[in-house]
């Protein structure tokens, strides 16, 4: 069985979040096609995470009705709702009653929040849904508990923001939304590099060892904070040359950043630096004064 969490599938099924049936449909069919793709959605957000096994069992379906009996057959069917659940749905009287599939995301006393394919705009939305009879029940896969020590994929917050700053400084880049507080693929592509480099058992975890052998890296760094003395631009690279940073492309006069280390480049000296407390790019070292305090 999959070592997945209800927690790594949502966040999973987040990163797709905007986007339309192409993907889903082509993926499923080899081709694109007008049909429903709300099971479909579901069965590409297990099959990105190695884990079919998990949804129906392995099998491939695009019916919601399918699911409902396979889930059923399994003994995995429920009328309360557990976050990861699958939620089906039933909105057509006198219908076929398998219309909707979601994942529950979070349970209130009277509504659900999901996050489903095929949505009434056409694409990958989160909602929150009432918790009545239009809900016919709720699939649970067989989801690993998480027990591991530390942050894993799905995570979020400050102590992931943390972590994310410490892989940006130390050169392992989170990707271009920086340190946004969001184990996501890109972050975890960033951590396992990490630990592949330092010679770490490279499970993608931030676990005591990984975080203990970061800490010693950041402080080695010397970091240490600079004031803008006039608006300066944020480059890719150390060198006038390479483009601008797209996601933050100047720091502002009067601006703080924290320098991780200076090269010297053709005689100019060019700070990386963190910027706005979540980028990290180049900048000129001469337009910055090093603070004191």
């Amino acid at each position: 069985m999959a070592n997945v969490t209800a927690k790594q599938v949502i966040a999973k099924a987040k990163t797709y979040l905007g986007m339309d049936g192409t993907t889903f449909r082509t993926a499923y069919y080899g081709y694109n096609n007008s049909d429903a793709w709300c099971v479909m959605f579901v069965w590409y957000v297990f099959q990105q995470l190695n884990a079919s096994s998990l949804f129906c069992g392995g099998d491939k379906t695009a019916y919601v009705g399918y699911v409902c009996s396979k889930y059923q057959e399994m003994g995995r069917f429920y009328s309360t709702p557990q976050v990861g659940d699958l939620v089906l749905f039933n909105w057509l009287d006198g219908g076929d009653i398998y219309d909707h599939i979601a994942i529950v995301t979070s349970v209130e006393s009277s509504t659900i929040h999901t996050i489903e394919g095929n949505t009434d705009n056409g694409i990958v939305a989160e909602k929150v849904r009432s918790r009545n009879n239009t809900i016919i029940g709720y699939c649970r896969p067989a989801y690993a508990t998480s027990s591991v020590n530390g942050l894993s994929y799905g995570d979020t917050g400050s102590e992931v923001v943390s972590m994310q700053r410490r892989l940006m400084m130390t050169g392992y880049s989170c990707g271009d939304a920086g340190a946004d507080g969001e184990f996501g693929d890109q972050t975890l592509a960033a951590l396992k590099k990490y630990q592949k480099v330092k010679g770490l058992t490279v499970t993608g975890v931030y676990d005591t060892t990984t975080k203990a052998k970061l800490a010693a890296d950041f402080k080695a760094l010397g970091v240490y904070k600079a004031t803008a003395k006039i608006s300066v631009a944020v480059r890719t690279g150390p060198s006038a040359d390479t483009a601008r940073l797209s996601t933050y492309p100047e720091v502002k006069k009067g601006e703080i950043i924290r320098v991780a280390k200076t090269v010297q480049v053709d005689n100019i000296r060019w700070h990386f630096a963190l910027l706005n407390k979540r980028y990290v790019g180049y900048v000129a070292a001469r337009y910055f004064e090093k603070n004191e305090s």
